[in-house]
């Protein structure tokens, strides 16, 4: 029986986690709390370009407690490639070697 509902939307620039779960209505539904990682929901493509923006302030569980919620939703920020400026190639000017007379100087 699967309690929570994850969907992962990906934008072009930011992806929303979204988890939610049903309240718990009677006594012999067991309390869950929600502790799976969820930036193993991300693409693996898209783990190592993306940062935190924003995540929920209470913890989320089928519980109507407080502190407690049944809907949670992590917003993350797509980074994008960073793209490195083609240095270009300064032709250096080469050194001249002095020449030598080969003949010699009449005094």
């Amino acid at each position: 029986m699967k309690i929570f509902n994850e969907t992962v939307n990906v934008e072009e620039d930011k992806i929303t986690i979204t988890i939610t779960c049903e309240k718990r209505q009677h006594v012999r539904e067991p309390k869950v709390l929600y502790k799976n990682n969820v930036e193993s929901l991300i693409p693996e493509e898209l783990r190592k370009r993306v940062k935190l923006l924003s995540l929920p302030d209470e913890k989320l569980s089928n519980m109507n407690i407080e502190g407690h919620t049944q809907t949670a939703t992590w917003v993350y920020l797509i980074e994008k490639p960073e793209v490195k400026p083609k240095e270009e190639k300064v032709q250096t000017k080469r050194p001249t070697r002095r020449r030598t007379r080969t003949t010699k100087k009449s005094s």
